[in-house]
């Protein structure tokens, strides 16, 4: 990159557009401006498509700021347009006046180190580097300003929740109510042990309000515990008369549930409404 030709093409008066391939070109010269770069080359630095570019170097070309040639040879690379950048072509100073810019040095108001930071004739602040500088700081993106939220911490989730409830139900405190015989109530709780099916606090409070339920729809709990302790049933269920074990023995234990189900919904029914 030549200072000289970046500082000539600051200070050169044309478009955006034009002045975008003009600093592409005058990045890639030598101190004499002369480059070779390629169209694509051109494109990729300043955005632009090859059609755009083309068109803007032509329109440089016609202005009277670059002279176009071709490389000569026949090695690889030699067939590629070069471009000369005619810095001795006027150019527009912020006090309004003509200068030139010659190949060998800068201007009055321009230093070797960088560009001058004096005003354009557009009022713009030059930059002092070469375009390089410039996309990189294109390609900075700006900081976020979205304001932080600062989330409430989530409380810590019970790994199982059935630990929990079975917790709750260890913790209920059994005790049999007086109505229910107490005999009849061990015996009852030995037979479950038998068929492997101990009963838990929690379980015991569920049976006792079942045979509430059975009370109030007209079984003995009494009876009911021996039908349960007779059979061996897990359950507890309403006292079946002499006609319905020998009507029934053919039933099953999921129709006979259905069957006492159902009665004892049509009571509680009937009990509600009267």
């Amino acid at each position: 990159m030549s200072v000289a030709a970046m500082a000539w093409a600051w200070g050169v008066d044309v478009r955006p557009g034009l002045k975008l391939v003009l600093l592409a070109l005058a990045d890639h010269a030598d101190n004499r401006g002369r480059c070779w770069p390629g169209i694509d080359g051109v494109a990729l630095k300043t955005g632009m498509s090859t059609r755009q570019v083309k068109r803007c170097v032509s329109e440089l070309s016609g202005n009277g700021l670059i002279n176009i040639s071709r490389r000569g040879g026949t090695g690889a690379g030699r067939n590629t347009s070069v471009y000369d950048l005619l810095m001795q072509s006027p150019i527009v100073t912020p006090s309004g006046l003509s200068d030139t810019m010659s190949p060998s040095g800068l201007s009055d108001t321009m230093s070797p180190s960088g560009l001058s930071d004096t005003m354009s004739p557009r009022g713009k602040v030059t930059f002092e580097g070469g375009l390089s500088d410039i996309c990189d700081m294109c390609s900075k993106e700006e900081p976020s300003i979205e304001p932080s939220i600062n989330k409430p911490p989530k409380p810590p989730k019970q790994k199982n929740a059935q630990v929990s409830r079975v917790a709750k139900k260890s913790a209920v405190v059994f005790e049999l109510p007086t109505w229910v015989d107490s005999v009849l109530w061990a015996a009852y709780l030995d037979m479950r042990k038998l068929i492997r099916k101990p009963m838990t606090p929690y379980a015991k409070m569920l049976a006792v309000r079942k045979l509430q339920d059975l009370s109030q729809l007209g079984h003995d709990p009494g009876a009911v515990l021996r039908q349960s302790i007779e059979g061996s049933y897990q359950g507890l269920f309403g006292v079946r008369s002499n006609h319905e074990k020998n009507s029934g023995s053919n039933e099953t234990a999921s129709q006979r549930h259905q069957r006492i189900g159902a009665a004892m919904h049509k009571r509680t029914k009937s009990a509600f409404e009267g």
